[in-house]
């Protein structure tokens, strides 16, 4: 009776089985064994409200949907280090779905809530989010060439961006491999320029003449605190705002750094939220 029920077992699992579907993943094991972080070159992720889509170059991530902005790369890699530790905690063969009255609908996969799209160098990985388990704080999904589906935590909800802002780089001042050798300060009568001399690399004040020699070792830490500067929140995006509503239109202030008489950053500077004064609006071009 042991070795009938073997060879039955051996049957089902190499013969009967949905034509084209992958064999199931053990309880337990990895849900993408072949996600490798280090060669990932997209992430997309599709919802019902937007598509978020962030690609890397070399060392560099970057949003390109749906606003093109640099990534913050810490979260971009914490998110792919926990996709890597998904596990497969149980499974629903594709011959079991027939029973249910709207097959993948009913586990909130037809059409899927998410879609995760992760492209590596040379192969492609597709996770499809559907409902939760109606109890146990679990979560039904489908991997991209499976016919069934796969259940695992509902805690990786938490980690899913639930917008653009919760993947973009916060820093205010992204100086890094900015070739800047002029700042200026347009703020009405009382804004100046300084400019670093290309012989001994000392800044100079330009503006207001006559031309002085400045502090170095003031501008160069005061360019090292701006880079500390973050993003406290991200407002809006669409070209039509009305910047007057932040005070942005004139602007109170503007800094710019510059590479000749080329402006390369432009931060602009309007009034704070009439609920924080702590707080000031800005904008970057």
């Amino acid at each position: 009776m042991v070795a009938l029920a073997a060879a039955l077992f051996l049957f089902i699992f190499f013969f009967d089985r949905p034509a084209g579907e992958p064999p199931p993943r053990a309880a337990g094991g990895a849900l993408l064994p072949g996600l490798d972080a280090t060669a990932v070159t997209r992430i997309e992720i599709v919802s019902t409200q937007e598509t978020l889509r962030v690609e890397r170059t070399g060392t560099t991530w970057q949003l390109t949907l749906p606003v093109v902005y640099p990534a913050e790369p810490a979260a971009i890699d914490r998110f792919l280090a926990l996709a890597g530790q998904l596990r497969q905690l149980s499974s629903i063969p594709a011959r079991d779905l027939s029973s249910q009255p709207r097959g993948l609908g009913d586990f909130g996969l037809q059409p899927p809530h998410t879609t995760l799209k992760i492209q590596q160098r040379t192969s492609s990985l597709e996770l499809r989010i559907g409902s939760q388990t109606p109890v146990g704080g679990q979560l039904y999904c489908q991997l991209g060439g499976s016919e069934g589906v796969q259940v695992i935590g509902a805690a990786f909800l938490d980690h899913l961006p639930k917008s653009a802002s919760d993947w973009r780089n916060r820093d205010l001042f992204n100086l890094g491999g900015l070739a800047f050798n002029r700042i200026e300060v347009r703020a009405g009568a009382h804004g100046f320029e300084v400019e670093r001399d290309p012989t001994n690399q000392l800044w100079q004040i330009t503006k207001p003449p006559p031309t002085k020699r400045a502090d170095n070792a003031r501008i160069n830490l005061i360019t090292q605190e701006l880079q500390k500067w973050r993003v406290h929140q991200f407002v809006t995006d669409a070209g039509s705002t009305n910047l007057e509503v932040f005070g942005l239109q004139p602007p109170g202030t503007e800094l710019i750094f510059g590479q000749g008489t080329n402006d390369l950053l432009t931060v602009q500077f309007g009034r704070s939220p009439t609920n924080n004064p702590r707080l000031v609006y800005a904008a970057i071009s």
